[in-house]
C-alpha cells in the first residue's frame, strides 16, 4: 500500500536556531529523507545573527518574511510618549502579522494531500493561525503540533492556555513523554499522543571520563538557574580542588552568573565558555555533565551527554529527566531547588571514578536501546499510518 504523505514539513519560530528544537528537526528530517519522503524546514523567519546552527543542505528552507517581531520600545516612550508608543508599537504589530498571514497564506497553498505540516513550536502555529485551521485545509494537508516541553512546565506559565488555544482542531498533538500525553488529555487535548525525541549514536569512542571537569550545556538565563549550580559548586569541600566546572552557553544572565562566581571566589574553578557549535568536544572533554533547570521538556543536553557516556547529575524537574535517566543505575538524580544535593551528587561522581564509569557505560546503553533514530522513525511512520487511515 503506497504511502499517503510523500511530503514531511517541519515549521519553527526562527529557521535553525541554536537549541533542541532545531536538532530534532535536523535529526528526524535527515531520518525521514533517507526512507524516501520529501522534506523541508521552514519557519517564520531565520535565527538571530550569528546563533544559527548548520542545517543539512539536502533540505530546502524556506521563510515567511525576512524581519522578525517588532520589539516593544520602552526607551521611546521619553521621546513619543506611552500613548503614542503604544500606537505606533500596535500598527507595527499589525503590520507584522499581515505579512506573515500573506506569506503563509502562498506558501501552504502549495500542499496537496500528499503533504503532512508538522509544527514544532508553538509561537509558530499561532502566526501563521487559520491559514493552517481545519476548515481552510479540508482536503489538503494534514497537520500535527507539538510541545517541546512538559506539561508541568506550560501549567507554571503563559503556554498552557497558548497550547490550548492554537492546536484544538490540528489532526494530531505529540507530547514528549507518556505522561505528558496523559495530562494533556485531561486538560481536554483527546488528540495528544507522544513519541520520543531520537539522538544519532556517535561513531567515536565515549569519553574516557579521566579529567577533572565537570560541564554544563545551557544558556545563561532564567529557566538554567545555573547560580543554583554554582552555588552547589561552591559547597563541595576542598578533597576535590584541582576540578572545574565548564558552562557552556549565552545568555541574559551572563553578568550576574560572572558576579556570583567572583562573589564566591570561584574564579579558578567556574569558567563561563561561552556558546559552543560542537558539543560532542565539550562533553568528551569531560567526566560528569550537570544540569540544574527549573523545567524542562526531554532536555538534549542529557541525551548528548549520556550518548557519550558521560554521566550526569541532574535536577528532576520533569517526566522527560526520568525517561533519560535512571536514578542511581544511569545517573543521579536530586530534587530541584535543593542545592545541597546537587553539591552532593556532584561530589558523589567527583570522589569516584569507577561509578562514573559505571553510570556513564549504562547511560549510553539506554540511550541507545530508548532513543535510537531508526526505532523513533518507525513510531512516526506509525504516526503517519493512523493519519492517512
Amino acid at each position: 500500500m503506497p504511502k499517503k504523505f510523500q511530503k514531511i514539513v517541519f515549521v519553527q519560530n526562527q529557521l535553525a536556531d541554536l537549541g533542541g528544537v532545531s536538532k530534532f528537526t535536523s535529526v528526524l528530517g535527515l531520518g525521514l529523507q533517507s526512507r524516501g519522503y520529501e522534506v523541508e524546514f521552514g519557519a517564520i523567519n531565520d535565527s538571530l545573527d550569528g546563533e544559527r546552527m548548520p542545517y543539512p543542505a539536502s533540505v530546502p528552507e524556506w521563510t515567511l518574511v525576512g524581519s522578525r517581531k517588532p520589539p516593544y520600545r520602552k526607551d521611546f516612550t521619553k521621546f513619543f510618549g506611552t500613548r503614542f508608543q503604544n500606537y505606533r508599537f500596535e500598527k507595527a504589530l499589525e503590520r507584522f502579522r499581515v505579512s506573515v498571514a500573506d506569506a503563509a497564506s502562498q506558501q501552504f497553498s502549495q500542499y496537496g494531500k500528499e503533504t503532512l505540516v508538522i509544527f514544532t513550536q508553538v509561537y509558530a502555529r499561532e502566526r501563521i493561525g487559520n491559514v493552517v485551521d481545519f476548515e481552510n485545509r479540508r482536503g489538503r494537508f494534514s497537520v500535527v503540533s507539538q510541545y517541546h516541553n512538559s506539561f508541568q512546565a506550560a501549567k507554571r506559565g503563559p503556554d498552557l492556555r497558548r497550547v490550548l488555544s492554537a492546536y484544538p482542531n490540528d489532526d494530531q498533538f505529540v507530547c514528549l513523554t507518556a505522561h505528558d500525553a496523559a495530562e494533556f488529555r485531561k486538560a481536554g487535548f483527546n488528540h495528544s499522543t507522544f513519541v520520543l525525541n531520537p539522538i544519532e549514536s556517535p561513531s567515536t569512542a565515549p569519553a574516557p571520563l579521566d579529567a577533572r571537569i565537570a560541564v554544563s550545556l545551557g544558556r545563561y538565563n532564567h529557566q538554567k538557574s545555573l547560580g543554583d549550580m554554582i552555588s552547589a559548586w561552591s559547597m563541595i569541600p576542598e578533597s576535590v580542588n584541582g576540578w572545574q566546572l565548564h558552562l557552556y552557553g549565552e545568555g541574559p544572565e551572563r553578568e550576574q552568573l560572572e558576579s556570583k562566581i567572583k562573589s564566591l571566589n570561584l574564579e579558578n574553578s567556574v569558567i563561563l565558555m561561552g556558546q559552543t557549535d560542537d558539543p560532542k568536544t565539550a562533553l568528551k572533554s569531560a567526566s560528569v555533565h550537570v544540569q540544574s533547570s527549573r523545567y524542562e521538556g526531554l532536555p538534549l543536553a542529557l541525551m548528548e551527554a549520556s550518548i557519550h557516556g558521560v554521566p550526569s547529575v541532574a535536577y528532576d524537574c520533569a517526566p522527560g529527566i526520568g525517561e533519560i535517566i535512571t536514578p542511581d543505575v544511569t545517573g543521579i538524580l536530586v530534587p530541584p531547588g535543593d542545592q545541597g544535593a546537587l553539591a552532593q551528587g556532584i561530589r558523589t561522581l567527583v570522589e569516584d571514578a569507577d561509578l562514573r564509569k559505571e553510570y556513564g557505560a549504562a547511560g549510553l546503553q539506554h540511550i541507545k536501546n530508548k532513543f535510537d533514530l531508526e526505532m523513533i522513525l518507525d513510531e512516526w511512520e506509525d504516526l503517519f499510518a493512523h493519519l492517512a487511515r
